[in-house]
Protein backbone atom coordinates (compact mmCIF):
# COMPACT_ATOMS: atom_id res chain seq x y z
CA UNK A 1 0.00 0.00 0.00
CA UNK A 2 1.56 3.40 -0.93
CA UNK A 3 0.33 5.89 1.43
CA UNK A 4 0.54 9.75 1.51
CA UNK A 5 -0.10 12.07 4.80
CA UNK A 6 -2.34 15.04 4.56
CA UNK A 7 -4.54 16.70 6.99
CA UNK A 8 -7.97 18.54 6.38
CA UNK A 9 -8.14 21.56 4.05
CA UNK A 10 -7.55 24.19 6.48
CA UNK A 11 -5.62 23.06 9.18
CA UNK A 12 -3.46 24.58 12.37
CA UNK A 13 -0.12 24.79 12.37
CA UNK A 14 -0.22 22.29 15.15
CA UNK A 15 -1.96 19.43 12.81
CA UNK A 16 0.33 20.33 10.38
CA UNK A 17 3.24 19.54 12.70
CA UNK A 18 1.42 16.36 13.80
CA UNK A 19 1.39 15.09 10.21
CA UNK A 20 4.32 15.90 9.13
CA UNK A 21 5.77 13.91 12.28
CA UNK A 22 3.04 10.62 11.64
CA UNK A 23 4.63 11.18 7.34
CA UNK A 24 8.66 10.90 8.94
CA UNK A 25 7.51 7.93 11.32
CA UNK A 26 5.79 6.18 8.32
CA UNK A 27 8.57 7.11 5.57
CA UNK A 28 6.04 8.46 3.66
CA UNK A 29 5.65 12.18 2.31
CA UNK A 30 3.30 14.52 3.66
CA UNK A 31 1.44 16.91 0.98
CA UNK A 32 -0.97 19.54 1.89
CA UNK A 33 -4.23 19.32 0.52
CA UNK A 34 -4.33 23.00 -1.34
CA UNK A 35 -8.50 22.47 -1.58
CA UNK A 36 -7.62 19.39 -3.07
CA UNK A 37 -10.44 16.32 -2.03
CA UNK A 38 -8.69 13.37 -1.06
CA UNK A 39 -9.43 11.09 -3.90
CA UNK A 40 -7.94 13.68 -6.09
CA UNK A 41 -5.06 14.01 -4.85
CA UNK A 42 -4.57 10.58 -4.31
CA UNK A 43 -4.90 10.84 -8.28
CA UNK A 44 -2.61 13.54 -8.70
CA UNK A 45 0.22 11.77 -6.73
CA UNK A 46 -0.23 8.37 -7.92
CA UNK A 47 -0.95 6.82 -3.89
CA UNK A 48 -3.49 3.97 -2.65
CA UNK A 49 -4.34 6.03 0.89
CA UNK A 50 -3.99 8.53 2.61
CA UNK A 51 -3.90 8.87 6.20
CA UNK A 52 -5.98 12.34 7.35
CA UNK A 53 -4.86 13.92 10.44
CA UNK A 54 -7.12 15.71 12.25
CA UNK A 55 -7.46 17.52 15.50
CA UNK A 56 -9.62 14.74 17.07
CA UNK A 57 -9.54 12.08 14.31
CA UNK A 58 -7.56 10.45 12.33
CA UNK A 59 -8.61 8.40 9.14
CA UNK A 60 -6.83 6.30 6.49
CA UNK A 61 -8.68 6.66 3.59
CA UNK A 62 -8.44 4.25 0.43
CA UNK A 63 -10.43 3.72 -2.98
CA UNK A 64 -12.44 1.05 -0.63
CA UNK A 65 -13.56 3.06 1.52
CA UNK A 66 -13.00 5.34 5.19
CA UNK A 67 -11.34 3.90 8.06
CA UNK A 68 -11.01 5.92 11.50
CA UNK A 69 -9.39 4.87 14.78
CA UNK A 70 -12.78 4.07 17.32
CA UNK A 71 -12.16 2.45 21.10
CA UNK A 72 -14.67 -0.06 19.67
CA UNK A 73 -15.63 -2.42 22.91
CA UNK A 74 -13.76 -0.68 25.18
CA UNK A 75 -16.47 1.85 26.17
CA UNK A 76 -19.06 -0.64 26.57
CA UNK A 77 -16.75 -3.01 28.56
CA UNK A 78 -15.72 0.12 31.08
CA UNK A 79 -19.05 0.71 31.66
CA UNK A 80 -19.76 -2.87 32.49
CA UNK A 81 -16.99 -3.05 34.97
CA UNK A 82 -18.37 0.57 36.76
CA UNK A 83 -21.85 -1.87 36.88
CA UNK A 84 -20.14 -4.37 38.81
CA UNK A 85 -20.50 -6.97 35.74
CA UNK A 86 -16.52 -7.37 35.26
CA UNK A 87 -14.73 -8.53 32.26
CA UNK A 88 -13.42 -11.65 31.12
CA UNK A 89 -10.04 -10.55 30.35
CA UNK A 90 -9.59 -8.93 33.87
CA UNK A 91 -10.44 -11.66 35.80
CA UNK A 92 -8.50 -13.92 33.61
CA UNK A 93 -5.40 -11.28 34.57
CA UNK A 94 -6.24 -11.11 38.34
CA UNK A 95 -5.63 -7.32 36.83
CA UNK A 96 -5.04 -4.99 40.05
CA UNK A 97 -4.59 -1.27 40.20
CA UNK A 98 -0.94 -0.12 39.50
CA UNK A 99 -0.04 -3.27 37.55
CA UNK A 100 1.77 -3.06 34.52
CA UNK A 101 0.27 -4.51 31.21
CA UNK A 102 2.35 -5.16 27.99
CA UNK A 103 -0.49 -6.07 25.51
CA UNK A 104 1.55 -7.94 22.52
CA UNK A 105 -1.72 -7.55 20.11
CA UNK A 106 -2.68 -4.11 19.79
CA UNK A 107 -5.32 -3.81 17.20
CA UNK A 108 -7.61 -1.15 18.11
CA UNK A 109 -6.60 -1.86 21.43
CA UNK A 110 -9.94 -1.92 23.04
CA UNK A 111 -7.99 -4.74 25.45
CA UNK A 112 -5.31 -2.28 26.53
CA UNK A 113 -7.95 0.82 27.05
CA UNK A 114 -9.80 -1.94 29.75
CA UNK A 115 -6.97 -2.95 30.78
CA UNK A 116 -5.76 1.06 31.45
CA UNK A 117 -8.96 1.35 32.77
CA UNK A 118 -8.21 -0.97 35.77
CA UNK A 119 -4.34 -0.30 36.00
CA UNK A 120 -5.33 3.56 36.63
CA UNK A 121 -3.13 6.10 36.77
CA UNK A 122 -0.24 4.59 39.09
CA UNK A 123 -0.36 1.45 36.55
CA UNK A 124 1.25 1.75 32.88
CA UNK A 125 -0.04 -0.22 29.83
CA UNK A 126 1.54 -0.37 26.49
CA UNK A 127 0.40 -1.80 23.44
CA UNK A 128 2.37 -3.71 20.71
CA UNK A 129 1.26 -3.24 16.93
CA UNK A 130 3.12 -5.18 14.31
CA UNK A 131 1.75 -2.75 11.04
CA UNK A 132 3.56 0.74 11.33
CA UNK A 133 0.64 2.14 9.49
CA UNK A 134 -2.09 0.84 12.32
CA UNK A 135 0.65 1.80 15.20
CA UNK A 136 0.64 5.59 14.06
CA UNK A 137 -3.49 5.62 13.61
CA UNK A 138 -3.97 4.27 17.24
CA UNK A 139 -1.52 6.07 18.74
CA UNK A 140 -2.37 9.31 17.33
CA UNK A 141 -6.13 8.11 18.26
CA UNK A 142 -5.48 7.82 21.61
CA UNK A 143 -4.63 10.71 22.53
CA UNK A 144 -7.01 12.89 20.73
CA UNK A 145 -9.90 10.92 20.21
CA UNK A 146 -13.16 12.51 21.90
CA UNK A 147 -15.38 10.28 24.22
CA UNK A 148 -18.45 11.30 25.96
CA UNK A 149 -17.15 8.95 28.52
CA UNK A 150 -14.82 10.70 30.63
CA UNK A 151 -13.27 7.31 31.84
CA UNK A 152 -12.93 5.59 28.88
CA UNK A 153 -10.98 9.28 27.80
CA UNK A 154 -8.73 9.27 30.14
CA UNK A 155 -8.04 5.36 29.75
CA UNK A 156 -6.83 6.11 26.52
CA UNK A 157 -4.76 8.62 27.21
CA UNK A 158 -3.47 6.13 29.83
CA UNK A 159 -2.23 3.57 26.76
CA UNK A 160 1.21 3.82 24.92
CA UNK A 161 1.91 2.06 21.47
CA UNK A 162 4.28 1.01 20.07
CA UNK A 163 5.63 -0.74 17.04
CA UNK A 164 7.04 -4.06 16.43
CA UNK A 165 6.97 -7.61 15.98
CA UNK A 166 6.18 -8.94 20.21
CA UNK A 167 9.19 -11.35 19.71
CA UNK A 168 11.73 -8.68 19.31
CA UNK A 169 9.83 -6.36 21.71
CA UNK A 170 9.48 -8.94 24.37
CA UNK A 171 13.44 -10.09 24.34
CA UNK A 172 14.52 -6.35 25.04
CA UNK A 173 12.99 -6.08 28.21
CA UNK A 174 14.21 -7.45 31.59
CA UNK A 175 13.30 -10.70 33.73
CA UNK A 176 9.79 -9.36 35.26
CA UNK A 177 9.81 -5.93 33.36
CA UNK A 178 5.92 -6.48 33.41
CA UNK A 179 2.84 -7.97 36.19
CA UNK A 180 1.08 -9.29 33.11
CA UNK A 181 1.64 -9.97 29.01
CA UNK A 182 -1.16 -10.19 27.36
CA UNK A 183 -1.86 -11.79 23.55
CA UNK A 184 -5.10 -12.04 21.48
CA UNK A 185 -4.02 -13.72 18.25
CA UNK A 186 -7.67 -13.85 17.21
CA UNK A 187 -7.94 -11.65 14.22
CA UNK A 188 -8.91 -13.95 11.44
CA UNK A 189 -11.20 -15.76 13.65
CA UNK A 190 -13.27 -12.83 14.87
CA UNK A 191 -12.91 -10.07 12.46
CA UNK A 192 -15.08 -11.45 9.37
CA UNK A 193 -18.45 -10.85 11.68
CA UNK A 194 -17.33 -8.17 13.93
CA UNK A 195 -18.49 -4.03 13.20
CA UNK A 196 -16.03 -1.17 12.89
CA UNK A 197 -12.95 -3.98 12.70
CA UNK A 198 -12.65 -2.93 8.92
CA UNK A 199 -8.91 -1.50 9.70
CA UNK A 200 -7.63 -3.87 11.39
CA UNK A 201 -8.72 -6.24 8.72
CA UNK A 202 -7.36 -4.76 6.11
CA UNK A 203 -4.08 -3.68 8.32
CA UNK A 204 -3.81 -6.24 11.09
CA UNK A 205 -1.69 -9.38 11.40
CA UNK A 206 -3.12 -12.83 12.92
CA UNK A 207 0.19 -14.75 13.90
CA UNK A 208 -0.38 -17.55 16.74
CA UNK A 209 2.27 -16.42 19.02
CA UNK A 210 5.74 -19.76 18.83
CA UNK A 211 6.34 -21.46 21.83
CA UNK A 212 9.05 -19.13 22.03
CA UNK A 213 7.76 -15.99 22.00
CA UNK A 214 5.56 -17.33 25.04
CA UNK A 215 8.62 -18.39 26.89
CA UNK A 216 9.89 -15.04 26.20
CA UNK A 217 6.88 -13.44 27.65
CA UNK A 218 6.61 -15.90 30.97
CA UNK A 219 10.29 -14.63 31.63
CA UNK A 220 9.04 -10.91 30.90
CA UNK A 221 5.86 -11.21 33.25
CA UNK A 222 6.08 -10.80 36.78
CA UNK A 223 2.45 -12.31 37.67
CA UNK A 224 1.05 -14.23 34.63
CA UNK A 225 0.93 -14.43 30.59
CA UNK A 226 -2.55 -14.74 29.44
CA UNK A 227 -3.82 -15.62 25.85
CA UNK A 228 -7.35 -15.13 24.71
CA UNK A 229 -8.28 -18.44 21.93
CA UNK A 230 -11.61 -19.00 20.04
CA UNK A 231 -13.34 -22.27 21.82
CA UNK A 232 -12.36 -24.96 21.91
CA UNK A 233 -8.73 -23.58 22.88
CA UNK A 234 -6.77 -25.65 19.90
CA UNK A 235 -3.86 -22.70 20.21
CA UNK A 236 -3.95 -22.76 24.34
CA UNK A 237 -3.14 -26.53 24.03
CA UNK A 238 -0.83 -26.26 21.48
CA UNK A 239 1.16 -24.02 23.46
CA UNK A 240 0.60 -25.70 27.13
CA UNK A 241 -1.13 -22.89 28.25
CA UNK A 242 -4.23 -23.81 30.97
CA UNK A 243 -7.46 -22.91 30.57
CA UNK A 244 -9.01 -20.25 32.85
CA UNK A 245 -12.21 -19.29 31.26
CA UNK A 246 -14.38 -20.77 29.07
CA UNK A 247 -17.32 -19.58 26.86
CA UNK A 248 -19.40 -20.35 24.25
CA UNK A 249 -17.17 -18.53 21.65
CA UNK A 250 -13.94 -17.00 23.41
CA UNK A 251 -11.54 -18.83 26.07
CA UNK A 252 -8.86 -17.71 28.42
CA UNK A 253 -5.38 -19.41 29.17
CA UNK A 254 -2.97 -18.65 31.91
CA UNK A 255 0.59 -19.29 32.68
CA UNK A 256 1.33 -17.86 36.19
CA UNK A 257 4.64 -16.69 36.46
CA UNK A 258 7.69 -19.16 37.96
Amino acid sequence: MTILVTTPVTPSPAIVDAAVAIAGELDCPFLPRSRRSVARLLRDEGRGAAIVVGPHEIRLMTDTGSYGFHPNMAALRILALGQGRGDRMVKAMGLERGWRVLDCTCGLGADAVVAAHVSGATGEVCAVEHSPVLAALVRYGMQTYLHKERSVQEAMRRVSVTTGDSGDVLRAQGDGAWDVVYFDPMFELTIASAQGLDIVRRLGTSSTPSPATIAEATRVARRCVVMKDRAPGERLGWLGIPVVSKAKRVWYGKLEAP
